[in-house]
């Protein structure tokens, strides 16, 4: 069996979150899977990581990109934030540094390691409905 990785989770999750359309054929636009994101909730992933070319990782870090930010965001109300990791998986230490950093300014963070804490997140603050 395959090792679930921290895109496996993050993926699942936001298919569960916004939803998925089919892409082709007779039932292309309509829902797949509908999301179960609460109307006026806006979420995204802020794309940081991955490899990059020294000199694209400096024009990221001068256009403001922070290390250790979160993966997912939420904006409801506040800012809430998912960190998603392999099962298992540890914080980075740019994530230890920032993650209490955005709690103190007023952000709800949680880490997470599978999909149903990630889910519970969400729906516990208010972001999704339950289904």
């Amino acid at each position: 069996m395959p090792e679930v990785t921290e895109f496996h989770i993050q993926r699942a999750y936001v298919m569960w979150f916004a939803g998925v359309k089919w892409e082709q054929g007779p039932l292309k636009g309509t829902w797949k899977v509908r999301p179960a994101k609460r109307p006026g909730v806006i979420g995204w992933h802020t794309p940081n990581g991955g490899s990059r070319h020294g000199a694209e990782a400096k024009r990221f870090k001068e256009m403001g990109a922070l290390a250790g930010i979160p993966d997912y965001f939420h904006l409801w109300g506040g800012l809430f934030g998912l960190e998603f990791k392999k099962p298992g998986g540890v914080l980075s230490e740019a994530q230890r540094d920032l993650i209490p950093q955005l709690i103190a300014a007023g952000a709800i963070i949680e880490v997470v390691d599978n999909l149903p804490d990630a889910k519970a997140f969400a729906i516990k603050h208010g972001l999704a409905i339950s289904c």
